[in-house]
């Protein structure tokens, strides 16, 4: 949940590490509502269309999710969806990738 001290966010990033190197095919959907405020949980939606990303071997990889966030507010309850298209003949890395986590930085 956001914090209720959130005034605009700093930073939103979604951790992988790639088990071979290459470009990954991915996507970022998200949704968010209010806490107890009556807003379902899919009030507001966001994404990042279909893209590639370059990722090293077994290196953390970090990339930027902000954009999936816009008008993001104290209270709300966030659920992000992370998506490899691994099956997408842009994506180049011949190997499981592990979603590690996710970090918000808000002022």
């Amino acid at each position: 949940m956001v914090p209720a001290d959130f005034q605009e966010l700093v930073r939103a990033q979604v951790f992988i590490v790639a088990g071979g190197a290459g470009n990954l095919r991915r996507e970022v959907d998200t949704n968010w509502g209010k806490v107890c405020a009556a807003e379902d949980y899919n009030t507001h939606v966001d994404n990042i269309a279909e893209g590639v990303i370059a990722v090293l071997a077994d290196d953390i990889t970090c990339f930027d999710i902000a954009a999936a966030l816009t008008g993001l507010a104290a209270g709300d309850l966030v659920g992000a969806d992370f998506t490899r298209h691994g099956d997408d003949g842009t994506d180049t890395v011949d190997a499981d990738c592990y979603c590690l986590g996710f970090r918000m930085q808000y002022v």
